[in-house]
């Protein structure tokens, strides 16, 4: 019930796809996880796998 109300507060802080993203990549706490130039890089590299797999 808690992680519904916390879906839905988050929802409208109407947060960026990247920062969702981000989010949970560090809450995930694995040991070495991205830092925020790294994960932008990533980000950015899987929107252009995306976009390819759709043409």
């Amino acid at each position: 019930m808690a992680s519904k109300f916390f879906e839905t507060i988050r929802g409208i802080a109407f947060t960026s796809e990247f920062e969702t993203y981000f989010e949970r990549v560090q809450l995930a706490g694995v040991r070495g996880a991205p830092t925020a130039d790294e994960a932008k890089r990533d980000y950015q590299a899987l929107l252009g796998a995306r976009a390819i797999a759709l043409t």
